[in-house]
């Protein structure tokens, strides 16, 4: 049976690249675990994000291929089926370089399939093959979405927040500085029914607990998120997370989401 968290002998070490203030011992040893966590790759195997390989099983003209993500839900292309050819079995036991030959030929020339007879008689004549082609169509599975990551984006979005946490101290008035000061670190508290020890902030209980829920939403929350999701990719060491995690992933960008949003940018 597993001991409760507070039994977790973690050390606290730094949550992120500056000090943070906000948040109290627990926490602190929160962040600190699931930052030890994320780095502990044998641990979190199969948690963490794999690099996608496209394995080549010489089965289909379009095979090996990396996978596409949309930045449109709509985009006319999420819905399609899966459409492809087999490669013939008397093409595969010619070998690699044949079935390469094959493909490139194939490639070449689909414009072709609109005429399925003119198309199969001179495929036959290139490769001398005694059989027609299959032609191979899946219904679409349908589309999962992944947050697209960007390790440099979660930095600004942190630092960000951060200054935002700053400023709203900075120009609040002199009571509400004294109930941040004393309670920011005990939001927790916000949420029990027991009332507030020493509360000396001319506030009654009610009050500084609506306040501190309000301020444990807006900041300590979303907070607490982007340094888990900045801990998810810093320490995938096998990408490089210089740009989208979707890139570092091995996905390749829908050509025509791309190429709309470039012309939306135009107009």
């Amino acid at each position: 049976m597993l001991g409760s968290f507070e039994e977790i002998d973690f050390v606290t070490g730094e949550i992120y690249d500056i000090p943070i203030y906000v948040f109290n011992k627990f926490e602190l040893k929160q962040l600190s675990a699931a930052r030890a966590l994320f780095e502990d790759r044998e641990f979190l195997d199969g948690k963490m994000y794999k690099t996608i390989i496209p394995e080549d099983r010489h089965k289909y003209v379009f095979d090996g291929s990396k996978p596409r993500y949309h930045f449109n839900l709509e985009c006319e292309r999420l819905a399609q089926d899966f459409f492809n050819f087999e490669i013939p079995e008397e093409i595969k036991e010619r070998g690699i370089s044949e079935i390469n030959r094959f493909r490139i030929w194939f490639k070449e020339n689909k414009d072709l399939l609109e005429k399925p007879d003119i198309f199969n008689m001179r495929i036959a004549a290139a490769f001398g093959l005694k059989n027609q082609i299959k032609h191979v169509n899946y219904d679409n599975s349908g589309s999962s979405e992944i947050e697209n990551l960007d390790l440099c984006q979660v930095k600004d979005n942190i630092n960000n927040l951060l200054g935002q946490i700053d400023s709203y101290y900075q120009t609040a008035n002199a009571r509400k500085k004294y109930v941040i000061a004393k309670y920011k670190k005990l939001t927790y508290l916000a949420y029990k029914s027991d009332p507030l020890l020493d509360n000396d902030t001319g506030y009654s209980d009610t009050a500084v607990k609506n306040f501190l829920k309000v301020y444990d939403k807006t900041f300590k929350v979303p907070l607490k998120k982007l340094l888990i999701d900045y801990y998810r990719t810093l320490y995938n060491k096998d990408l490089k997370f210089e740009g989208n995690l979707l890139d570092a992933l091995g996905f390749l960008p829908c050509l025509t989401c791309y190429n709309n949003i470039n012309n939306d940018k135009k107009l």
